[in-house]
């Protein structure tokens, strides 16, 4: 909306993201999940701006809460997080924190996820084993992973 590009404009620098608009919320569509793969990539367009990447960073969320639905905002990071995520805003603002690893001992791969952070809802408090299937995630909570992550 005209609102939130006249306030990006005033409280940022010139925002390095050349995208094409696309509005969702407009004309009675809402949709129930959205997914932004990677607010990684997002976040590399700011490099040096963190102020402008914060308030960009809280805009979208608080945009997502408006529509009312489902989000998942996927980061790429390169190293198993020793805090929630890599950038504090994002583990503020979330509802939810849940990371997929995929960790090599020798050649073997094994996949495993954790949830970091799920507000509302008690769970687990450690990593445990999965695995992708045609039909989903399959989540093994009593089995442990091979490694250290």
């Amino acid at each position: 909306s005209a609102g939130v590009q006249a306030m990006m404009a005033r409280n940022s620098d010139h925002l390095l993201l050349d995208l094409e608009p696309f509005v969702i919320g407009d004309e009675g569509y809402k949709p129930d999940i959205a997914v932004i793969d990677s607010l990684t990539a997002i976040a590399s367009t700011f490099v040096g701006k963190d102020r402008s990447y914060r308030f960009y960073i809280e805009r979208l969320f608080r945009f997502f809460e408006k529509i009312g639905s489902t989000n998942f905002l996927i980061t790429q990071p390169m190293q198993a997080p020793e805090k929630q995520t890599e950038t504090p805003v994002e583990d503020f603002l979330s509802d939810g924190v849940i990371v997929l690893y995929n960790v090599r001992r020798g050649n073997i791969r094994e996949s495993a996820i954790e949830i970091l952070k799920m507000r509302g809802v008690k769970h687990e408090k450690r990593i445990v084993a999965m695995r992708i299937t045609d039909t989903g995630i399959v989540v093994y909570p009593e089995q442990e992973v091979f490694t250290d992550i």
